[in-house]
């Protein structure tokens, strides 16, 4: 099957009369095979599905995906216009984005049809590895938090060293340091994602 249309034409004599002709001309439409996007992007967690549209002379089969992409159907029987598919994909917890490609194949002619996928990062930032307390009546200090997903925290000392989480960070203030020995504490910060940031806790002594 061709991907454009053709054309000829057919010529009638007459046996009586060779002089006597008629043209018929014939055009033949062109095998279609297209989708109404080549390219989808995704945030990293919780995408939306997306759809596309596939308009196809025959049947046609998803040959090759990514196991994180998910697609629906992956294959139609005869020939369609302006079928759905749905494209899915799983969370990327990776800190790299990722990119996929959906390769389609009509089952007349062979013609493929490729569909590129890109999904964003996992994004987690803590804008400091490193705090300094004062002994006494120290100020609190915000530690802001990026995280695509949620996100928890745990301290080796939360004896001394409090922390409340409010929409963009970590509020961490600390106890009075009575001994005459610097101290050091850590605050880990755990992402949803399986990604941990550790923040190094120092206080002066009295």
């Amino acid at each position: 099957p061709y991907m454009e249309d053709r054309t000829t034409s057919i010529v009638v004599y007459s046996k009586n009369n060779t002089s006597l002709m008629k043209t018929i001309p014939i055009r033949q439409k062109a095998f279609v095979f297209t989708a109404d996007a080549e390219q989808l992007h995704y945030k990293a967690i919780s995408s939306t599905s997306q759809t596309i549209t596939i308009s196809c002379s025959s049947g046609w089969d998803i040959t090759s995906h990514e196991d994180w992409i998910s697609c629906s159907p992956e294959h139609l029987e005869t020939g369609a216009f302006d079928q759905s598919m749905t494209i899915s994909v799983k969370d990327n917890n990776t800190l790299e984005e990722r990119h996929g490609t959906i390769l389609l194949k009509s089952r007349i002619g062979g013609h493929e049809k490729a569909i590129s996928v890109l999904q964003n990062p996992y994004i987690f930032t803590v804008d400091t590895d490193e705090i300094q307390f004062d002994a006494e009546n120290a100020e609190s200090v915000f530690v802001h938090v990026v995280c695509s997903g949620t996100y928890t925290w745990e301290t080796s000392d939360p004896d001394w060293v409090k922390v409340e989480q409010s929409e963009n960070g970590l509020s961490l203030s600390v106890e009075n340091n009575t001994s005459a020995e610097t101290r050091v504490s850590y605050l880990d910060i755990i992402s949803s994602g399986g990604h941990r940031k550790r923040i190094t806790i120092h206080q002066n002594a009295s």
